[in-house]
């Protein structure tokens, strides 16, 4: 029997083997069995495209796949060029004018200079900046030089007018237990601090005695690295003691803000109010970051920004800000992005923030930059220019791109697709490929995980699909979730976990006990984004379903569409979107509506895709017992036959000189994320007839025209009693597609025959073994005396002719299929020429019954399979057929 499997083995999976097709400049397989991505290679060249083209991964014109070009490039260490030489945005100047005014509001502006010749050299650089904004709790203007996302200078300029309320720790506002003795060790409190020109430091600081000399009290400033500023306290009063540090905060976080006795004074006249309760200060230096241990009383006053007002932008005004110098800061940049080669000209930008409640007007005048150039000196500019961005541009050699290393995955399910690759929107080839799991695509033991996009921080059933095949009474589930939280046990086939990070995550499932077991891809995120990439996501699966859809006859987007109803997913879809937009813009929108949302949007069930899920091809295998002559007269009326079993195995004997045929068996199947639904059945027959054939013939369908789909026009017989026949010409190749709702076995649930016109077909009218009716009399009259005898005989006869007829071939094959992939091993053994000994001889090996290889034998030849007939019933019975078909 191992022999026979492993042939059935090769005949089946013989179309799946690998095979690749040579291009002129690419190589790509177009067979996969289980493999995740494509393989192959594509030799490209680029020149001049923009920056950020990608190359996009198609699959029966539905994206599956995206890799910016570049970013292959630099990964592979594979040479490219780009303009300008840094490759980021290139700008274009246009409408130099010695003024600009420009009102800005909650915006960026970018103007530029423009510098021509080569080996530059900048001397001077200024220009003055007058802003109409007045004195905001918001910065008014931000200036980026260079526009590279680096805020190269602030309004740090304030006035004593303090914005909102005092601002502690998380810890403040529980009562103080303790007051302890400020020394010169500081007491440091952690406070987040909004972006402010300079904070008021106020302290619960007492004085318990002595004179007080200003100075001995200081406040610090830390961030996590370094002092950032200081100022000496106020004599303490009855609200305590404050004083102004002149730091521009420029970026929200926590910081340290500390006090202590100043350097080398000594005193215990200074107490402070502590809770040794709450942990959100220390004792010590901030920079080596101490353990916290208690919350002392200090809080910050952010104060107001001043008006803008005039400034000249400088050298000095720029180094204020920054730790390198203005000349150098711009050389650097036309080293890096131009060469330094500017014959045709280099733009420097700089773009202008406001603040989000700020309207103003900015006006830019008097520039001045002096500069000299290999071969010259004295140039100046003296203009702003309009700039406009445009993308870099890269170009390369001829270079081979592994289809592998870009990671360009297959589709999951198996089928037939039209692989795509384009460069942007530009489509650069085109290849068939074929993808496959095995000749019946069975479901994975563990085949779906449900959901597979979670929020964190919010508890999750995960429930994975199993094979309805496998049995899991009483069986135990064991699941990793990937996050380090450990592994957990289940007696059924869901479990409840919470992600607290987000990130990407392997969920891998087993059953305890057994070698069955699965990974899957788990994505964990905030609910905003979750929903923003789930929605994105529920888009481009309707985009797929339409897609796919397009690709059916119409005769089969009927039945889908009652399955799917596209028009109410669309419509379920936009109210999300809609949901989604209006808790965007409600400031008060809390984290736990998203969770609501999130959850409503994952229970909602959108289809993935419609792929085939069970796929065989086989011969087209004809049985004897399939042919019905009767049905052919209904259906188109040819009666030209007299003897029935004999015109039958005429018709096999016909069929297997003249006819070759494929029959290929597809179940339509669209993938949910959490099940599967099987839509509909497709048999795509292909009936190739021999050559010089010049007549027709018929296809006969055991079922309705009612109940059935067909791809194609045909020409259907006039008559119709549950069958349908289809009139074939045998003159050349032909094919017949069609399908049924639901699903149907191959030459099973739905059967189906050819045959030829019966006049191809004559035989002479007489009985099947050319004899009489007269034995039974005969023998009826002779064995007189044993009349009781006989009539137990033939009942007990009757009885076991009926058996044989109706489960014989079901004692010899408890699998009907075995029966065919019999019968398929016998046609290619005669294709091979191979005689009926060799055959029996090969299946005999393979441990095949003898009583088993004759039937199939007799069976592919058409011959009738019964018991030894008596005479008696053989003419009665035949009689009886003829009779009534002349009814």
């Amino acid at each position: 029997m191992r022999w026979m499997y492993f042939f059935v083995l090769v005949v089946f999976l013989f179309p799946l083997a690998a095979a690749t097709v040579s291009l002129d400049n690419s190589s790509i397989d177009g067979e996969y069995f289980d493999e995740s991505s494509l393989t192959g290679w594509v030799n490209l060249s680029f020149q001049n495209e923009d920056i950020d083209l990608e190359l996009v991964s198609k699959f029966d014109d539905v994206v599956k796949d995206k890799i910016r070009v570049v970013d292959f490039l630099e990964n592979n260490s594979l040479s490219f060029t780009c303009n300008p030489i840094d490759c980021e945005n290139n700008y274009v100047a246009s409408g130099g004018e010695a003024s600009k005014s420009v009102s800005l509001a909650d915006d960026k502006k970018i103007y530029g200079f423009k510098l021509s010749g080569n080996g530059i050299d900048i001397s001077d650089f200024s220009f003055d900046l007058e802003s109409s904004a007045g004195s905001s709790c918001e910065n008014q203007l931000a200036v980026d030089l260079l526009d590279d996302g680096v805020v190269d200078w602030i309004n740090d300029q304030y006035v004593f007018e303090s914005c909102g309320e005092k601002i502690g720790s998380s810890c403040y506002g529980s009562e103080f237990n303790i007051e302890v003795v400020v020394s010169q060790a500081p007491y440091c409190e952690k406070i987040e601090i909004p972006v402010s020109p300079s904070i008021k430091v106020n302290t619960g600081i007492k004085k318990t005695g002595g004179s007080y000399s200003f100075g001995d009290l200081k406040a610090y400033l830390y961030d996590t690295h370094k002092k950032l500023g200081e100022c000496d306290l106020s004599n303490p009063g009855s609200g305590g003691s404050l004083c102004f540090i002149e730091y521009a905060v420029n970026k929200k976080d926590d910081y340290f803000v500390c006090v202590s006795l100043r350097e080398g004074f000594e005193s215990e006249n200074y107490r402070i109010p502590a809770n040794t309760l709450k942990a959100c200060g220390f004792q010590g230096d901030p920079v080596v970051l101490p353990q916290l241990t208690t919350s002392y009383d200090i809080r910050v006053t952010p104060q107001k920004y001043a008006p803008v007002g005039s400034l000249s932008f400088d050298e000095v005004v720029f180094s204020n800000q920054n730790d390198v110098d203005l000349k150098s800061y711009l050389e650097e940049y036309l080293q890096e992005k131009y060469s330094s080669n500017c014959v045709e000209g280099c733009v420097i930008p700089v773009s202008f923030s406001g603040g989000e409640e700020i309207s103003q007007i900015v006006t830019l005048d008097n520039l001045d930059i002096q500069y000299d150039i290999l071969g010259g000196s004295g140039l100046s500019e003296d203009k702003f220019y309009e700039i406009s961005e445009t993308p870099a541009k890269f170009s390369t050699d001829e270079l081979n791109f592994d289809f592998e290393k870009m990671e360009f995955k297959i589709p999951s399910l198996g089928g037939d697709y039209l692989f795509s690759l384009y460069g942007g929107v530009s489509k650069i080839l085109d290849k068939s490929i074929s993808v496959a799991y095995s000749v019946e695509q069975p479901i994975s033991d563990l085949g779906q995980i449900y959901p597979s996009e979670v929020a964190i921080a919010y508890p999750t059933t995960f429930v994975v699909f199993t094979n309805p095949s496998l049995d899991i009474l009483g069986a135990s589930f064991e699941w990793d979730f990937g996050d380090g939280s450990g592994k957990v046990i289940t007696n059924t086939n869901r479990v409840n976990h919470t992600y607290v990070v987000s990130g990407d995550y392997s969920l891998n499932v087993s059953l305890v006990g057994t070698s069955v077991k699965n990974s899957f891809d788990i994505r964990a995120d905030v609910p905003k984004k979750a929903i923003n990439d789930t929605l994105s996501e529920y888009n481009e699966r309707i985009a797929r379903i339409e897609s796919q859809l397009s690709l059916f006859p119409e005769s089969y987007q009927g039945v889908f569409d009652d399955v799917i109803v596209l028009d109410d997913v669309k419509e379920a879809v936009s109210g999300f979107e809609s949901d989604y937009e209006l808790y965007l813009e409600d400031e008060d929108t809390l984290d736990s509506d998203y969770v609501e949302l999130i959850t409503q949007i994952l229970t909602y069930e959108v289809p993935i895709s419609i792929q085939q899920s069970k796929v065989t091809n086989s011969d087209f295998i004809f049985d004897i017992d399939l042919i019905s002559l009767d049905d052919v007269y209904t259906l188109f009326g040819d009666d030209d036959w007299e003897n029935e079993e004999a015109t039958k195995r005429e018709i096999v004997k016909w069929f297997l000189e003249d006819i070759d045929g494929e029959v290929k068996h597809s179940v339509w199947t669209i993938y949910y994320p959490k099940k599967q639904e099987d839509v509909l059945t497709e048999f795509s027959v292909e009936i190739s007839p021999s050559s010089g054939l010049d007549y027709s013939g018929y296809f006969v369908i055991d079922d309705s025209e009612d109940y059935l789909l067909f791809d194609g026009e045909y020409e259907f017989a006039d008559g119709n009693n549950g069958e349908t026949g289809i009139h074939i010409d045998f003159s050349g190749e032909s094919s017949v597609i069609f399908a049924k709702q639901g699903v149907s076995g191959l030459f099973d649930d739905l059967t189906f025959y050819l045959v030829p016109e019966m006049s191809v077909v004559g035989v002479d009218n007489q009985d099947e073994d050319g004899e009489g009716g007269g034995w039974g009399m005969g023998w009826l009259i002779f064995f007189g005396a044993v009349v009781l005898l006989l009539i137990v005989f033939f009942v007990g006869y009757l009885f076991l002719e009926k058996w044989y007829e109706n489960n014989y071939e079901k004692f010899l094959f408890k699998n009907r299929a075995d029966l065919y992939n019999l019968m398929n091993f016998i046609r290619n053994a005669r294709r091979k020429r191979l005689s009926d000994k060799e055959i029996v001889k090969n299946l005999r090996k393979t441990k095949w019954k003898k009583e088993q290889v004759d039937y199939a034998l007799k069976k592919f030849e058409g011959k009738k399979i019964e018991m030894l007939k008596l005479p008696f019933f053989r003419g009665r019975k035949k009689k009886g057929l003829r009779k009534r078909r002349r009814l």
